[in-house]
């Protein structure tokens, strides 16, 4: 397995990872950010919670691919409001 320099496995190495995010947009049909941070949360982590910038990466990852798209409604100096949806 191939690490970053942090130590932490690759993101390309984290296939499920992205998988389940992928599976809870889907089940959610459409789904804010921090909605879906707070569902994966829930449902696959017990005791510590995935960073919110490590979800980011992954909604960035799967954006790339064309797996997800996100529609920005508004977007202000501190915080971002938008929705996400799945490709099909």
């Amino acid at each position: 397995m191939r690490f970053e320099e942090s130590g932490r496995p690759g993101l390309d190495q984290l296939e499920p990872v992205k998988q389940r995010i992928l599976g809870l947009i889907e089940e959610m049909k459409v789904a804010h950010p921090e909605r879906l941070r707070k569902a994966y949360n829930e449902h696959y982590r017990e005791g510590q919670k995935i960073a919110w910038i490590t979800l980011r990466k992954y909604l960035d990852q799967l954006k790339n691919e064309g797996k997800i798209r996100e529609e920005i409604l508004s977007k202000g100096k501190k915080r971002t409001i938008s929705l996400i949806r799945a490709n099909f």
